[in-house]
């Protein structure tokens, strides 16, 4: 068996273990992601990306965020990046009567680590510091975030638009709290090859968190990426 053929049998047996916890989850979202590279250089990328949340098994609208990123490459193995994003969050009110939407704005600084084994699986730490102002808390509301990623090319005679498999976890650092109050695992995803450098992300997640006790929801995610 092959490091590929590994690597998918790891991957099969994490997502049926995520399956296996979906039965004591809270919700299941759908997560809908569209990213543009409107500005593609040597060093610096200029990017616009949307985000919409579908929450309570995927029949609500209950987040909205745009961003807009720049991206620098000055280093081979060291991306950085600067990003300012406005997102809408439904959140109970006060009375319990019916929910309404409550925005933040975000200031978002990234280091992301990256390289490569053999050029078979591709490694990727980004490092995110988020400095949040939201409605009614005001700013001091400092989060910092971790994702360790792997990710493997596939090359299928009978499926070219198959691209890669990847797996992360996401890690979140709420310096309010001086806690860890949320986790990301994305076991399975799929990357797959549109048109030119377009590409369809698929993935499965388990977003747990922390509130009187901890809960986690299970998520099925798409992220388009155009290229220009």
């Amino acid at each position: 068996m092959n490091f590929v053929k590994r690597f998918a049998v790891i991957l099969g047996v994490c997502i049926l273990a995520g399956a296996g916890a979906g039965l004591a989850a809270d919700d299941f979202q759908y997560w809908s992601r569209a990213q543009v590279k409107v500005i593609d250089t040597p060093y610096v990328d200029y990017i616009h990306y949307w985000e919409m949340r579908f929450d309570h098994d995927a029949s609500n609208t209950g987040f909205w965020q745009g961003s807009q990123a720049l991206a620098f490459d000055f280093f081979k193995h060291l991306g950085l990046g600067v990003n300012y994003t406005y997102l809408e969050a439904e959140t109970d009110n006060a009375l319990k009567t019916a929910n309404e939407f409550k925005h933040q704005h975000r200031l978002e600084l990234e280091a992301s680590p990256r390289g490569s084994w053999k050029d078979r699986v591709y490694f990727r730490n980004r490092n995110r510091m988020e400095f949040r102002w939201i409605e009614g808390k005001g700013s001091d509301n400092g989060r910092l975030r971790h994702l360790a990623e792997a990710e493997v090319p596939v090359h299928f005679k009978k499926a070219p638009f198959v691209q890669s498999f990847f797996s992360n976890d996401e890690i979140f650092i709420d310096f309010k709290r001086r806690t860890l109050n949320e986790n990301r695992v994305i076991p399975l995803g799929v990357t797959l090859k549109l048109w030119r450098q377009n590409k369809l992300k698929i993935f499965y997640m388990i977003q747990s968190q922390q509130g009187g006790t901890w809960s986690s929801n299970q998520i099925l995610g798409t992220h388009i990426l155009i290229d220009f």
